[in-house]
């Protein structure tokens, strides 16, 4: 859905294609709901899952949601317990996409202290959301640099901040700048060619992709 809405931008036929997603989104969270049933099957959690971080990144498909998921996310402050684990990975990206600075930092905190790794990487998700440039840079730091992710968290958060909205152009341009320090931390991971292709998916134009193909040696 991103490369395609990414192909799309400077599209006439941009604004079908967001209409076409925003009804399918909202025809899946109505029949599957927002929270967990008992009789749930794996395959329901997953796609609710799926679903619900789809809504938050295409507001107008079910705007309860949106307003559902910062009021959780506000919760979850009081209480780091309180969210469902198919509702984590939207709860965090809503909540600190919209949040402050200081909710930023304490979901980064609360990353490097659980021990919980569908938790840790929901967050890991929900960081990658936020607007502020300058977090973001600092993050694509981090992503390189610190000892609290290991090299394939790194090398995964690194590329989520290349799919979203506002961290796009920002990681295009680390990747530019730092190509030779996230080859030498990455490229031994089993995210690293995920992370090469998130690269040129968001290299829209003709100019970008041959700049990218030109930090991997690649012919064009």
């Amino acid at each position: 859905m991103n490369f395609l809405r990414d192909r799309l931008q400077n599209s006439a036929l941009l604004g079908a294609f967001q209409r076409f997603i925003v009804d399918r989104i909202r025809v899946g969270v109505d029949f599957l709901g927002w929270s967990p049933k008992p009789r749930d099957t794996f395959q329901d959690r997953y796609l609710r899952m799926l679903l619900l971080e789809a809504a938050v990144k295409n507001s107008a498909s079910s705007p309860e949601i949106i307003v559902y998921a910062n009021i959780a996310f506000t919760n979850w402050k009081d209480n780091p317990n309180s969210i469902q684990s198919d509702q984590q990975r939207a709860i965090f990206y809503e909540g600190i996409s919209e949040g402050t600075v200081a909710d930023w930092d304490m979901a980064w905190e609360e990353m490097k202290y659980t021990m919980k790794q569908d938790y840790r990487g929901a967050l890991l998700y929900g960081l990658s959301a936020t607007r502020e440039p300058w977090v973001l840079r600092r993050y694509l730091y981090r992503c390189l640099n610190d000892t609290a992710l290991t090299r394939a968290q790194g090398a995964r958060s690194f590329m989520q901040v290349v799919q979203s909205d506002y961290g796009r152009n920002i990681a295009l341009q680390f990747f530019k700048d730092n190509w030779s320090s996230l080859y030498q931390r990455f490229a031994a991971t089993h995210t690293f060619p995920d992370l090469v292709d998130a690269v040129f998916d968001a290299s829209g134009s003709h100019i970008e992709v041959n700049e990218v193909c030109g930090f991997l040696s690649f012919p064009i």
